[in-house]
């Protein structure tokens, strides 16, 4: 590995902090022991309710590298949004308070960008359950054009903002604005990605799994993985119709990626409903699927297959017939693309990877 060169650019590492007074220790101390020094770290306590706040202050006092914003609780976009209003890095990371970053990340991540003149770095990951650990990851090397875009819907890729650093301009508009998060949206990753990407002209991937996710079993999105059907976890197909209506403009197999991941999460909701006899959603996300299904057109026999076996259970559903059985139609992930998997980490492994 080569050295950094001593002109590499500030990096802003943006972190929301809500209510994460339990983890946030952990999380400060990985940016803070980064081998790479050039870094801003961007704290924005929004509306925190128990003592992250004070742990923040505490941080700062040690590391003049700290800047704390407070604002009234909007959300993680909300709070993304206000990091980049006054980041000043030529590259831009975001990490949530309750996950941790590898000691080399910023510094290996920032090489291989500088290296191959890549608008963005991404990274392998740890996906750490209460009960298991995965590993994400892909082939590494460079990715280009539309392939860049393409990758978002390979699980080792990482449908996040989270496992990337990107250049500071790859971010601004037109107009020389960041493009922000959209508030009040489960999966406004995806969203915002999918304004992002289609402007990289490079990707370069690193085949190290720099970032921790830990699945806390009290968050929204990372508990079991068990189909939600509330209010907040039904804006998730909003934000996968925004991504396929982004992912329109920029080709037809990257527009088939994204209406298979639709289609996905429409199908699993609507199991869902069915199982809690739910009819008007039912009705409702019947609806959403036959539109769908008048754009996603599988180009491969698997998923040719699967929308076959789909339109065959819900027709066991709808004669009121448990169509759990058929629910898995082989052990192969759905998103599992060549070069790229999502792994359990054997035992071993396992006890490598710090838990909470």
């Amino acid at each position: 590995m080569k050295s950094i060169p001593a002109t590499s650019g500030l990096v802003s590492v943006i972190i929301p902090v809500y209510n994460t007074s339990a983890y946030i220790d952990r999380c400060l101390d990985s940016v803070t022991k980064q081998s790479y020094n050039n870094i801003e770290i961007i704290l924005v306590d929004d509306g925190s309710t128990d003592d992250s706040h004070e742990k923040c202050l505490s941080w700062a006092k040690k590391d003049d590298r700290i800047k704390i914003i407070t604002q009234e609780n909007g959300g993680l976009s909300a709070a993304r949004n206000a990091g980049l209003d006054v980041c000043k890095g030529e590259y831009i990371q975001f990490l949530d308070s309750d996950d941790k970053i590898g000691q080399d990340m910023i510094k290996k991540m920032v090489f291989a960008i500088e290296e191959n003149n890549a608008d963005l770095a991404a990274c392998a990951f740890y996906n750490i359950y209460e009960d298991k650990t995965l590993k994400g990851s892909m082939k590494a090397g460079i990715i280009i054009g539309n392939d860049i875009v393409k990758s978002m819907f390979s699980p080792g890729f990482f449908l996040s903002s989270c496992n990337k650093i990107f250049k500071r301009n790859l971010l601004l508009s037109e107009t020389g604005q960041f493009i922000k998060f959209t508030k009040g949206l489960l999966s406004e990753d995806s969203v915002w990605l999918s304004e992002i990407l289609p402007k990289a002209k490079r990707a370069i991937y690193v085949d190290i799994p720099f970032y921790y996710w830990y699945r806390r079993s009290d968050s929204l999105t990372r508990g079991s993985g068990a189909v939600r059907l509330d209010e907040r976890a039904m804006t998730e197909i909003t934000a996968f119709e925004k991504v396929a209506k982004n992912c329109k403009k920029v080709g037809d197999d990257v527009y088939e990626a994204a209406n298979k991941r639709l289609f996905v999460i429409l199908k699993q909701k609507l199991f869902a409903a069915y199982r809690e006899k739910d009819k008007k959603l039912t009705k409702e996300l019947n609806m959403k699927i036959k539109n769908v299904l008048k754009e996603y057109k599988p180009s491969n026999k698997v998923d040719k297959i699967v929308v076959i076996k789909f339109k065959f259970m819900r027709l066991l559903y709808r004669m009121n017939i448990n169509a759990e059985g058929f629910a898995l139609f082989s052990k192969r992930p759905e998103f599992v693309t060549r070069d790229s998997s999502m792994e359990e980490l054997k035992e071993k492994k396992q006890q490598k990877v710090p838990r909470l």
